[in-house]
């Protein structure tokens, strides 16, 4: 899917960046095409002085050709932050679900390593509780030791007010197993108080004894059970910490793959960037490039307007200066002739 929408993206760039180099060498051709306006007229005054330069001014900025430069300049910005736009609109979904993902993953291991933390530390709790409570085992060739309490039969004679002697009262037989010493003695006397200690102590005794009498065979049996049960809460353990040991792995495996996904899509992310940069900034010396001759184009313009204007100017100044000066030739022949005219009156009248 990034693949996808990279590659598109590029695409869409290659393109966009054509467009506006296309759009560049229309301009260009269109403004070799323009022909040159005629600038507007205006009443010429006959003084000496030049004409104001506020006049130029306004010519040379209200020329066609200063609208036409800033225009493709224009549309660059346009296409350019419409890019910009599009690449935040595609990249952002893209990260946003990545995290999304990673999040609800992290979630979940922690979950499932917290139910694991927890049932390790319930199954040594209960290791620990029976260690400590010193739980006796029964085993599986148990022996029933039966004792009979014979009572005992008095060898004196007991005097009675009418003579002879009392009959012995039986009791009845107590069955005690390998294991029911210490309970039968405490239900035998429940109102013992006996510390946790004592008790312990009393269990180690009991359980020694029985170990004692048992046959060679039952306490081999005994440490195999007691061997195997040890292996299987060692394979238990290691199975728990194997487990916990892979969640961890896969949560390392995860956030590594994450970090390397990030550091590629900065990587590629940083190479667009600097591919761009490096777009704009050759179209950015090409639009100098072009804004540079167009201001020589618009300065030999106004200069040969100018010079065009000063001719103009000259030329009306030549013959208004001839026009004149016919006029006066005129005049001092018209005055020279009404001198005559008058000089010859004078002689004829003095005759």
């Amino acid at each position: 899917m990034l693949k996808h929408a990279l590659g598109e993206q590029s695409q869409d760039e290659l393109s966009a960046d054509e467009d506006t180099l296309s759009q560049h060498s229309d301009s260009i051709m269109d403004y070799r095409q323009i022909k040159q306006q005629s600038a507007p007229s205006r009443r010429r005054s006959f003084s000496a002085s030049p004409p104001p330069s506020n006049y130029q001014q306004s010519h040379v900025s209200d020329s066609p050709l200063q609208k036409d430069a800033e225009e493709p300049a224009r549309r660059v910005r346009i296409c350019w932050q419409n890019e910009q736009d599009q690449r935040k609109l595609r990249t952002k979904p893209l990260s946003k679900a990545y995290d999304e993902d990673l999040r609800a993953y992290e979630a979940s291991e922690r979950l499932e390593l917290a139910k694991v933390k927890a049932k390790a530390q319930e199954m040594e709790q209960k290791y620990k509780e029976n260690v400590l409570k010193g739980t006796p085992r029964i085993s599986h060739a148990a022996k029933i030791y039966s004792r009979k309490n014979i009572p005992r039969h008095s060898k004196l004679n007991q005097r009675i007010s009418r003579g002879g002697f009392a009959k012995p009262k039986k009791t009845a037989p107590m069955k005690v197993k390998e294991n029911d010493l210490l309970p039968l003695l405490l239900e035998e006397f429940p109102h013992m108080n006996i510390s946790h200690p004592t008790m312990n102590k009393m269990w180690q005794q009991q359980l020694s004894q029985i170990e004692q009498f048992k046959s060679p065979r039952d306490r081999n049996q005994w440490k195999l059970q007691n061997e195997h049960e040890f292996r299987q809460r060692i394979e238990r353990q290691k199975y728990t910490q194997n487990k916990m040991r892979e969640r961890r792995q896969q949560v390392a495996r995860a956030k590594k793959y994450y970090q390397d996904y990030r550091v590629q899509l900065r990587a590629k992310m940083m190479r667009t960037r600097t591919r761009e940069e490096r777009i704009f900034k050759q179209l950015f010396e090409e639009a100098l490039e072009i804004q540079k001759q167009r201001f020589l184009e618009l300065r030999s313009y106004a200069k040969e307007k100018r010079a065009e204007q000063k001719k103009q100017y000259q030329d009306e100044l030549q013959s208004m200066e001839n026009y004149y000066k016919d006029q006066f030739a005129m005049l001092a022949e018209a005055v020279s002739e009404e001198r005559r005219d008058i000089q010859t009156r004078e002689r004829a009248h003095a005759q």
